[in-house]
């Protein structure tokens, strides 16, 4: 790279314990740890009133602040890196921009001044729109806008095989599928028994993740701990549903940081996507891979993405029938519990952040240089 300078831009709130934080600040604090001769500049927007960063960012870290409002918040965004962009991107040697939903004008003022940029997808924005039911204008701009941002990059890196197929529809000229990492501290969990007491669910009570069908079944099992991390806005109502569950406790909202102890005390994981929801991408789950490298076998839902679970006999597939699956699970934790063991041994070197940042590192200087 010539003037060995990145600027790399996200649509997330990075003081918000969820996946798109954790990806951003991961990937780019290893990537600056592992090539120190290049300048890392990150953009995001902040929403967050005194809100406190999940992780601390090893390279210079702008946030915008904007109002929290919804949609509002992601034009007024928008409005402000078509801005940045315009007064510092022929400064950098590429512009890597995690793709959300709304870059209408970004994407004609990259088009105009004819930078060379990269996009990062971790889902399928359109898709995401149309489920939460969002107007058509609005869908119609997201879908345009995305396309156009695909189309005319140097590159996409696409979290998984799915959305990569979603960008080569796109008329992607240069796409490569980098999946999802995970923290190497995690790796340093031990595991002293075989005995299933305590069982994590980590989620975004989103409409896909699956936190629905888990509360109907844990009251079945009151032999075994049930932890719900994470939270929505109704997280109130529900926790006053579920007060007489005497092993199901929720968490709420935890820190980044502070799932390490979460995982050092459970010992199993679950993840419930739904079937029917979001498949066409073949999911690459942040927490599932926490788990793997927590040591934790998994109960999960057979879906696109997951498949490896079942296959490598780390995890139980949680059926229609879930006490009966997770009877299943139960009955055979000791078997999961070694195979799991084995798995993250000979999966370190290829799950953790600083390999899928010199993934990143590798794909872009390619291009680069090619042009």
């Amino acid at each position: 790279m010539k003037k060995n300078r990145i600027l790399t831009i996200t649509y997330n709130d990075q003081n918000i314990s969820w996946g798109p934080a954790v990806h951003f600040l991961e990937l780019w604090n290893n990537y600056q740890k592992n090539f120190p001769e290049i300048t890392v500049d990150g953009i995001a927007p902040n929403w967050i009133k005194n809100g406190t960063l999940i992780l601390e960012p090893l390279f210079r870290l702008n946030q915008i602040k904007v109002p929290n409002i919804s949609l509002l918040r992601q034009v007024v965004y928008d409005i402000n890196i078509a801005y940045q962009i315009v007064r510092v991107g022929r400064k950098y040697d590429c512009i890597y921009i995690r793709l959300s939903s709304f870059h209408l004008f970004s994407s004609m003022v990259l088009k105009a001044m004819k930078l060379k940029y990269f996009v990062e997808l971790n889902g399928i924005a359109f898709d995401d729109a149309k489920h939460a039911k969002k107007t058509k204008i609005y869908s119609y701009i997201v879908k345009t806008t995305t396309e156009l941002m695909i189309k005319n990059s140097l590159g996409s890196i696409a979290v998984s095989d799915g959305i990569k197929e979603f960008a080569e529809s796109c008329g992607a000229k240069n796409v490569l599928t980098i999946y999802n990492g995970v923290s190497s501290e995690l790796f340093n969990i031990h595991k002293n028994d075989n005995y299933l007491k305590t069982v994590v669910y980590v989620g975004t009570f989103t409409p896909w993740d699956g936190h629905k069908r888990l509360l109907e079944f844990v009251h079945k099992f009151p032999n075994i701990k049930f932890l719900i991390v994470g939270g929505t806005d109704n997280l109130e109502t529900i926790k006053q549903k579920y007060k007489n569950t005497k092993n199901l406790e929720f968490l709420g909202f935890v820190d980044y940081s502070k799932l390490y102890n979460i995982y050092s005390n459970a010992d199993a994981g679950i993840v419930l996507y739904d079937k029917g929801f979001r498949n066409n991408m073949k999911i690459s789950s942040l927490k599932t891979l926490e788990y793997i490298a927590s040591g934790l076998p998994i109960f999960s839902t057979n879906v696109p993405g997951q498949e490896f679970i079942f296959e490598n006999n780390i995890g139980c597939e949680a059926t229609d029938d879930l006490n009966e699956s997770f009877q299943h699970f139960i009955n055979n934790y000791e078997s999961y519990n070694k195979q799991v063991e084995l798995f993250r041994k000979n999966s370190q070197e290829k799950i953790s952040w600083k390999v899928k940042a010199i993934e990143t590192h590798l794909f872009l200087s390619k291009l680069i240089c090619a042009e």
